[in-house]
């Protein structure tokens, strides 16, 4: 035997030759290896045995290994694995001791290797380990495991090598990396803890005191591989052996609270494969429980509770399960049953049956699930139920869930979408109950936990990602919370971070109100007691002082009131009892600006003092905001007697003391001073955004500036008018201390202005009337022409220069802004303070400036890199200072004339304006932003006389417009862009042709660009219908002017009647909660900024209405106008017709269409009979095409009232009956429907002859082949008839007497009374009247409500009456004949029942209609039968808690296990098959069934789809093997000659035993024949049997893949599960 087995080792390549090929090796020594194995007898004499031995483990064992790489996973390599591991068996059974001990040496060293992994060894996957040291680290450990698993299996009493390998092998589990684990825990763990041993029960002890300790070790949790998917991983491989009985005697897990909060944290988890394995671990949990029912856990620091012989707990853990494995499937048929079972279990937490932690496992896997349904039901679940909030989410142990995966929920957009039927100004549902849910929370908390829960929310808020309309609506329920002491300075600091990092990029109406209510719930919920008036005024500088702290507004009021009540308690303490609060607060605030002030003086930098929000110097903006919050703040009572006065005296002083004399005062500090001056700037900004509203005579705070004014005005004035004329002798280095020195002047101007109106301090008159002296326009002149002739010459520009000449056009704009209104007319002041002769040298300079360029040269010095960086907004600032003197100056000069003509050398006229617009485009090149917004007003000014000289500018204005316009999105800029080319001088009827034509290419592309830019083309409606809607309310002339300009600009007012782009999810969200927050009025500051924009797309709509509202049939030239739109409109419908779009339910096509007829139907009442001729014979056309039936209805109806109002067009109506074809049959229906509404309009005269003609030709339609038409005619029928008694129609009752026994027929026929109901069922046929119904209701909201239209199609009454004119809704409130607002009758009971029936028959999968959802399982809907009901529960392996990764494993683990488990020995052979998806189906079925052995014709077809789509991968799971046609003989003669298989047929033959009564052998190989022809003859011969199905039908024979299915399933059944049943299996791994 030795000298065999020496010969044939010669095959077999050395591993560690170096031109050996690892390819090389495998091939050549596979068949080498399994003939050695094949020759190694059961016996052998113990001497040749361990001869034997010694040679295959130095020879084979030792030499083979040496050329396997890790990474050799293929099915061949693995087989050679296999064959060695068997030989090394061998090794250890026959050899002598010491190869046992070295055996056992190996692997007990490879493990320990293993225990103390480097950072690189956790970090390398085994398939890429490239050094020679990685090598070594993992070539043992695979090796090891692998010999020692087949040493457990082949070799007797392994006890004391299991007892050698088992604190190696635990210590390796809890430190080897992934890829090593998963060997271990798949190979060796399970047969190491399977055998028998006195020390398991210490082994697992150990193995948990292990995993508990490195539980926190750093290097455990390197990359996503941490220590619970460890522990999960190990406990699944030992969970039956400690779930034993003899385990459980001395070591029970179940006892352990650690192993239950691993399951729950398990499955809380986003990985599928640790949900899985926790999964496992419960089950195995519950399936002892159950079957032990002594056993009680029950531990109060646990989260697991179980008493037995409750019948409680078992059911409560039954819902668990099924709920737990249905949550993992992503369909919604089979989930929304079972989701009621939620409420049993919500009820089992109340009850103490259930720890709501598993609960909060199910929530979880709810909010994360790939149906976005399931998430938005699950939060509703939450908000409403009662009993979760009165007995769980009080307890302070459940408010991770809250302020965690709760929260986090919250803010998913799919909760925030608008609900059927819920108006604007309401909260969508989920907002409202969220509101509610924290209301009556935070009122059943005590005070210690309200404080903690608040303040644990704030600090869960500041680490989310937050979206902006969630995190609104989540603000909106904090607001709401009861007024409680909680925020402490540390939160406010919080709340200062999310303004200041979360409000960056969103909508200014939701960023506004969301601030707004994060101020209100400061107010309700900050502790005054335990914050400074520090802090809070940090905090408040951070909210935006534009959009939501605006002073005057509702909230800002709030605000001050807050914050005075809150300075009595924080500088209450430490005064005496008799202080006065309101001087201490005074004392606070000039220590404030005092501690400013010292701070500029004593760094070069104050930016870097006022950046830090934490430091305790205040910024600027900060302590202006707190003297405007103290002032407003004040009582009536302490305002009286000039105390308010006094006191802001007080708090300003020090800015008196420091400007006092600035001009004056030569050793002044700078920084110092300039500090002051920002102070002050930032103060009289607060001032003077109350002096423009309302009802502010009363301002405190601008009393206090005028006090201050009032002593320091001259020498502040006279400061800043040199400053700004010496630019250079003050060392103003940048444009924006320019600025600020203007704005400065500016403010003071104006504030002097209005307290000299008031008469109340003397000194203002004469500080006001200094910006008036001839010497201040003759300086600013002459420096200003310095300065433009400096910068002529590059190479004497400089710095100080470009300054100066920045400053001069500030103080050149400013001076003609105090000298000329806006229309041009002067000043009262400017004539009494200077002479005409200087006003009119001002005038002209300004003009002359007009063609010059205002950006000077770069100045060339070292030291003005700031500068050049700067010099584009430099040279913006130039030109729009400019622009804003020759805006003042431009109306004053043409208003002059012929004074604003001047002649030309060549003797012609040239208007300036032309010469002033040509600069003006000049200037729009250069300019951007808000720089052009004086150019934008002059071009105003000049378009109604450039028009009419030279359209070639005008259209270059029109085109500079649009780059402004695209390249521009500000709201501000926007409508100024758009004010100015839609200017009235352009809507003209009689502007150049090629003027025109640009306006229209314009108006297309401000439409298309409305698709990103929403709201803008808002704004285009909104001016142009504006226009036009006040020249039809004006005299015949502006009348005929606006009828005139709609009939050349109709393509304009098409595109606004027809507008609705189709939005985004988010952007249609974002849109109502912007009508949200428009519906608050005053409540949100926001909603008094002037210039934003609707984003309401449907506003635009609501103005091109308008204009038709404004039409009266009376008016000859409006009546020739809707002529003209309704062809217009015609013309319109036919381009849609030929554009090659798809046109189907909602698409854009459908929603232009339906738009363009509900215009046409409210033109209607306005056409002549000739016109309505043309529009009915369109109609005609329309609805023999049309199939979108809410288009279909808007036709339907303007025909009706077309042939009511003018009866000759019935003719024309009559003969479309007849000009139906066969092939146009379905057109009918429309003509039918018409004739039904016609019939109950027309007056007894008319309805004689209308209904006799009618019946005469509908009559034979009942007999229509088409069942909708024959449905339709008979409604129609019948309807006629009953019009006919109830009017008394005698004739034509008695003329047309056969109709009663047809209507008596089609109601007792029940296909016929079926079909005409539907009919009936059609709003628009039955309850629908269109002359009654003609309405703006009716039309634009009741229509495409009831036939589905989406929400943007639906707009409100209320909608038109905000946005029209009051005389406007007022001519259609009652009705004139034409159409109303209003409908006369209520359909809201409509309405409610249609949008209930959308909610129950609708499909939740449907993501954005999350009330579907709810409607599907809602609270009332649960009821005992539903609990109780049986649901669909797909079948979930458990068993393999593998990582998917590890598919090679899997099937190697499958390879080894062949013939050894309680798999059968069934081979199915379908070589005889043609249909390839028959061999996918049963390659299924063999894998479901544990089949050994799947034979196909050809290994080709598993790469065919048709194979795939039935095999679902299974092929993957299941060894196959390639047998052809041909070689089927042979093969079946091998397998029952050489392997001993029993041979069955499925086929009926002459001697074929029925299945019933056939009872399989072990080793069965299962022959199914061909689909057409069977097994042929010459195999029958070869069967051992040949078995047929039992029959009871006619026909004769199943499909084979149904055949080969039920064959299999009888084998598994006789051979495996009855063997599994016999053997008393605790884990049935065959079947579950």
């Amino acid at each position: 035997m030795v000298d065999v087995i020496s010969s044939l080792l010669v095959g077999i390549p050395s591993g560690s030759d170096e031109e050996c090929d690892e390819g090389i090796l495998i091939s050549n020594g596979l068949q080498t290896l399994e003939a050695i194995k094949s020759l190694l007898p059961s016996s052998l004499v113990q001497r040749e045995a361990s001869a034997v031995s010694q040679l295959l483990w130095t020879s084979v064992v030792e030499k083979s290994y040496g050329g396997l790489s890790p990474s050799c996973n293929g099915a061949r390599s693995i087989k050679y694995r296999r064959c060695i591991s068997d030989i090394a068996v061998f090794c250890c059974r026959h050899g002598e001791r010491a190869l046992y001990e070295n055996v056992l040496e190996k692997c007990v060293s490879a493990l320990r290797r293993c225990s103390c992994p480097t950072e690189d060894v956790l970090a390398t996957d085994q398939s890429s380990a490239d050094s020679t040291e990685e090598l070594e680290m993992y070539f043992p450990v695979y090796i090891a495991v692998e010999i020692a698993e087949n040493v457990l299996t082949g070799v007797n009493d392994m006890s004391g090598f299991c007892a050698c390998l088992a604190e190696p092998l635990m210590n390796a589990l809890c430190h080897c990396s992934q890829s090593i684990l998963t060997f271990l825990v798949s190979i060796l763990v399970p047969k190491v803890w399977s055998i028998s041993s006195p020390g398991i029960a210490e082994w697992s002890i150990k193995m948990w005191e292990l995993l508990s300790s490195v539980s926190h070790t750093p290097q455990v949790q390197h990359g996503e591989f941490s220590w619970m998917s460890r522990s999960l991983l190990i406990s699944c491989s030992i969970i039956d052996v400690l779930l034993d009985k003899t385990v459980s005697a001395s070591f029970d897990i179940r006892l352990q609270p650690k192993f239950w909060k691993l399951i729950v944290d398990g499955l809380s988890l986003s990985d599928a494969l640790c949900r899985k394995q926790a999964s496992h671990l419960l089950r195995c949990c519950l399936v002892s429980l159950r079957r032990h029912g002594k056993v009680s856990v029950a531990d109060g620091s646990g989260v697991f509770w179980w008493c037995p012989g409750n019948e409680l707990y078992v059911t409560a853990w039954q819902d668990f399960e099924l709920l737990l494995a249905t949550l993992e499937e992503t369909q919604a048929h089979i989930i929304r049953p079972v989701l009621p079972r939620m409420y049993k279990l919500i009820a089992a937490c109340e009850q103490k049956v259930m720890h709501f932690s598993w609960l909060a496992v199910l929530f979880e896997r709810l909010f994360r699930h790939e149906l976005a349904f399931m998430g938005t039901w699950a939060v509703r679940v939450c908000l409403e139920s009662t009993g979760l909030l009165h007995n769980v989410f009080t307890q302070p142990s459940t408010w991770n869930f809250l302020l965690g995966p709760f929260l986090q929920a919250l803010f998913s957009t799919d909760l925030y979408s608008r609900d059927h039927g819920v108006v604007d100004n309401d909260l969508p549902v989920h907002a409202d109950l969220l509101k509610t849910f924290l209301t009556d929370l935070v009122k059943l908390l005590s005070t210690e936990d309200k404080v903690l829960f608040l303040r644990m929310f704030l600090d869960r808020f500041c680490q989310l990602s937050l979206t902006s309309v969630p995190m609104m609506y989540i603000w909106n329920a904090i607001a709401s919370v009861c007024d409680c002491a909680v925020w402490a300075e540390g939160d406010l600091a919080n709340i200062g971070h999310v303004v200041l990092k979360a409000f960056r990029t969103h909508e200014v109406l939701i960023r506004a109100a969301t601030q707004g209510f994060m101020l209100k719930s400061v107010i309700h919920l900050t502790d005054r007691e335990h914050v400074s008036l520090t802090s809070i005024v940090q905090m408040l500088s951070t909210f935006n002082g534009i959009e939501s702290l605006v002073r005057g507004s509702a909230i800002w009021l709030e605000v001050s009131t807050w914050f005075r009540t809150v300075s009595k308690s924080a500088l209450s303490s430490g005064l005496p009892s008799e202080a006065d609060p309101l001087y201490a607060l005074q004392d606070w605030l000039r220590g404030l600006i005092t501690r400013k002030l010292e701070s500029a003086s004593s760094t070069t930098s104050t930016s870097e003092v006022a950046s830090e929000m934490s430091s305790e110097d205040l910024s600027v903006a900060a302590i202006a905001r707190a003297v405007a919050l103290a002032a407003d703040s004040l009582t009536d009572d302490e305002s009286a007697n000039g105390t308010a006065q006094q006191w802001h005296a007080g708090v300003l002083k020090p800015l008196h003391d420091v400007l006092d004399n600035i001009d004056s005062h030569t050793y002044i500090c700078q920084q110092r001073a300039n500090a002051a001056l920002e102070i002050l700037q930032a103060v009289l900004d607060y001032a003077c955004v109350q002096r423009k509203q309302e009802n502010s005579d009363n301002d405190r705070l601008f009393s206090g500036i005028c006090c201050l004014l009032n002593d320091i005005g001259s020498s502040l004035v006279t400061f800043l008018q040199q400053r700004m004329l010496s630019i250079a002798e003050h060392n103003a280095v940048s444009v924006a201390s320019v600025q600020s020195m203007h704005t400065l002047l500016e403010s003071v101007f104006s504030s002097t202005q209005d307290a000299t109106q008031q008469n109340c301090f003397t000194n203002l008159a004469s500080v006001h009337s200094m910006c008036y002296q001839p010497s201040l326009i003759f300086n600013c002149m002459s420096s200003l022409s310095t300065c433009l002739a400096a910068h002529r010459d590059a190479a004497n520009s400089s710095m100080s220069q470009a300054l100066q000449q920045l400053s001069s056009l500030h103080l050149l704009a400013w001076l003609a802004s105090i000298h000329l209104e806006e229309d041009g007319q002067r000043r009262r002041m400017s004539h009494d303070a200077i002479a005409a002769d200087a006003f009119d040298k001002l005038c002209t300079f300004v003009l002359s400036l007009a063609n010059q360029n205002m950006v000077p040269p770069r100045p060339a010095v070292q030291n003005a890199a700031q500068m050049h960086k700067d010099w584009g907004r430099f040279g913006a600032e130039c030109v729009q200072c400019l622009w804003h003197a020759l805006v003042r100056v431009i109306p004053h000069v043409l208003s002059n004339g012929e004074a604003g003509r001047r002649n030309q050398p060549d003797g012609n006229d040239v208007f300036p304006g032309v010469e002033l617009t040509t600069a003006a485009v000049s200037a729009l090149s250069v300019v951007g932003g808000k720089a052009g917004l004086p150019v934008l007003v002059a071009l105003r000014t000049l378009l109604p006389q450039v028009v009419e000289v030279d359209g070639d500018v005008v259209v270059s204005v029109i085109s500079a417009c649009w780059t402004l316009l695209r390249e521009q999105r500000d709201n501000i800029v926007c409508r100024a862009v758009i004010t100015t080319i839609y200017h009235p001088s352009l809507l003209r009827a009689d502007v150049p042709e090629h003027v025109a034509e640009r306006m229209h290419k314009f108006t297309s592309q401000v439409a298309d660009m409305a698709d990103l830019a929403i709201g803008i083309f808002n704004l285009v409606a909104d001016q142009c219908c504006s226009h036009w809607l006040k020249l039809l309310q004006g005299s015949a002339r502006d009348q005929a002017d606006a009828a005139s300009s709609l009939a050349l600009h109709s393509d304009l007012w098409i595109s606004i009647v027809t507008y609705g782009p189709q939005r985004t999810k988010n952007i249609r969200l974002e849109n109502a909660a912007s009508l949200f927050v428009e519906n608050l009025g005053d409540q949100c500051s926001a909603n008094l900024i002037p210039t934003r924009r609707s984003r309401d797309d449907r506003l635009v709509r609501v103005h091109g209405i308008a204009i038709l509202a404004a039409l009266r049939s009376s008016c000859p030239a409006h009546a020739n106008l809707a002529e003209q739109l309704v062809k217009a409109l015609v013309e319109f419908d036919q381009s849609l017709n030929n554009a090659k779009m798809k046109y189907s339910f909602c698409s854009p096509s459908h929603h232009k269409k339906q738009r363009l007829w509900q215009a046409i139907l409210l033109l209607s009442s306005l056409l002549s009979a000739e016109a309505c001729t043309y529009l009915a014979d369109y109609i005609y056309t329309v609805l023999s095409t049309e199939h979108q039936p809410s288009v279909k209805y808007m036709c339907q109806w303007t025909l009706v009232l077309l042939l009511h109002w003018h009866e000759c067009l019935w003719p024309a109506y009559w003969e479309k009956f007849l000009e139906i074809k066969s092939h146009r049959v379905p057109a009918m229906c429309p003509l039918l429907c018409v004739s039904v509404h016609m019939a109950r309009l027309l007056s007894p005269d008319a309805q004689q002859r209308f209904i006799s003609e009618a019946l005469q030709l509908i009559m034979p339609w009942c007999q229509s082949q088409h069942n909708t038409v024959r449905a339709y005619a008979l409604a129609t029928v019948e309807a006629l008839w009953t019009t006919c008694k109830d009017v008394g129609l005698t004739d034509v009752l008695q003329r047309f007497s056969i109709v009663e026994s047809c209507v008596h027929f089609s109601k007792c026929n029940w296909e016929s009374l079926r079909a005409k109901q539907r009919v009936c069922d059609d709003f628009f046929f039955s309850t629908l009247r269109p002359s009654r119904d003609y309405s703006i209701e009716t039309v634009f909201y009741t229509v495409p409500v009831l036939t589905h239209l989406v929400e943007e199609e639906w707009i409100p009454p209320k909608t038109f009456i905000s946005a029209w004119p009051a005389e406007l809704v007022n001519t259609r409130t009652t009705c004139d004949g034409s159409w109303v607002l209003r409908n006369s009758l209520d359909y809201s009971g409509l309405l409610e029942q249609k949008s209930r029936a959308d909610a129950d028959t609708s499909s939740a999968e449907q993501h954005e209609s999350p009330s579907v959802a709810n409607a599907v399982v809602a609270h009332d809907q649960v009821t005992p039968a539903t609990d109780s009901s049986d649901v669909q529960q797909k079948i979930t392996r458990l068993e393999n808690f593998l990582p998917s990764s590890s598919d090679e494993l899997r099937f190697y683990q499958q390879l080894r296990k062949e013939g050894r488990d309680n798999r059968g020995n069934l081979i199915l052979v379908t070589s005889l098959l043609e249909k390839v998806p028959n061999v996918g189906g049963l390659c299924r079925t063999c894998e479901i069934f544990g089949v050994s052995k799947l034979v196909i014709p050809n290994k080709h077809i598993l790469e065919d789809k048709r194979f795939s789509a039935l095999s679902v991968t299974s092929e993957k799971w299941i060894p196959i093997q390639e047998v052809k046609p041909t070689e089927v003989r042979d093969y079946v003669r091998y397998m029952r000659d050489e392997c001993g298989y029993s041979i069955v047929g499925v086929e009926q033959t002459a001697h074929s035993r029925s299945l019933e009564h056939y009872q399989f052998k072990q080793k069965t190989l299962l022959l199914l024949g061909n689909e057409r022809e069977g097994i042929p003859v010459e195999l029958i011969q070869l069967m051992d049997e040949c078995v047929e199905i039992p029959q009871l039908g006619v026909i004769r024979s199943l499909n084979v893949h149904v055949s080969g299915a039920i064959l299999v399933w009888e084998y598994t059944k006789q051979q495996v599960v009855a063997a599994s049943h016999g053997n008393g299996a605790s884990n049935n791994a065959g079947l579950s």
